[in-house]
């Protein structure tokens, strides 16, 4: 292309362009406004830490009663640690929500792991939506905040879930070691995985579930002792990825027990 075609390519351009603005400009004097196609947000797909030397323990399907204890053995051993909580999965929210109070209390991040464990991928829109806004309803209720963060049971998701959690300001959490705990590895597997897998600086989130006595009792003390001796620092998801006030899309008032608090 010679410079005489490109000056009338750009002559050519320059008047398109004065043209479309024209063409707005009459449009918006008759009271029309040009359509503007919006692209619909679709959910961040998460699965391991960014920043270095960072280690994220997650819990998924409680809370239970069981979970007061591992609360107990984070604070003596002062690490940070997330919960992805159901609404009605080993027990309802609402019976437990002075443990849901207390993990919010003390620093732990909250999450959502969707009101009844269902397999979003299952389940139409409508469906995903009412798992999703049923917890957070039982969330304002219960802390008056509701999670920005959640986790999709089984880690089943795929472009509609995404979609749907998108429309509702979500991101989600996946993780890059799973303990095995709820596949029924023994404790001595799981902290093999813990083991084999936690080579610092690498920062890493781990998957594990607080309704297991074994993982309460036994695999959670270990895996702390064991990444803290090896120079992690532990703390909330929001934490590792650099977030550190943005783990909540909503904050209000939390409600008053009443004859609705209940699944």
């Amino acid at each position: 292309m010679g410079l005489a075609d490109s000056h009338s390519l750009n002559q050519s351009s320059l008047f398109i362009i004065q043209y479309v603005r024209r063409v707005n400009a009459v449009l918006s004097m008759v009271g029309v406004v040009p359509r503007v196609h919006t692209v619909a947000p679709v959910a961040t797909v998460l699965s391991t830490c960014s920043k270095s030397g960072t280690f994220a323990l997650t819990f998924d399907d409680g809370s239970t009663e069981i979970t007061n204890t591992l609360l107990d053995t984070l604070k003596s051993k002062g690490v940070k640690a997330t919960f992805f909580v159901n609404g009605l999965n080993y027990r309802c929210i609402y019976d437990m929500a002075d443990i849901i109070k207390r993990i919010v209390a003390e620093g732990h991040q909250l999450g959502s792991h969707t009101w009844d464990h269902a397999d979003l991928t299952t389940l139409s829109d409508t469906q995903i939506r009412q798992e999703m806004t049923k917890l957070e309803t039982a969330f304002r209720k219960i802390v008056g905040k509701v999670p920005r963060y959640m986790r999709p049971p089984y880690g089943s998701i795929n472009d509609q879930v995404r979609r749907v959690l998108g429309s509702l300001g979500y991101t989600a959490v996946l993780w890059d070691i799973d303990s095995g705990d709820s596949l029924g590895d023994s404790v001595n597997e799981s902290e093999q995985i813990y083991t084999d897998n936690a080579i610092f600086p690498t920062p890493h989130c781990a998957l594990n579930h607080d309704p297991l006595s074994t993982t309460v009792n036994q695999l959670a003390p270990f895996a702390i002792d064991l990444l803290k001796g090896r120079g992690y620092s532990l703390v909330t998801f929001g934490q590792c990825i650099g977030d550190n006030t943005g783990w909540y899309k909503e904050t209000t008032t939390p409600g008053t027990r009443d004859s609705t608090w209940v699944c």
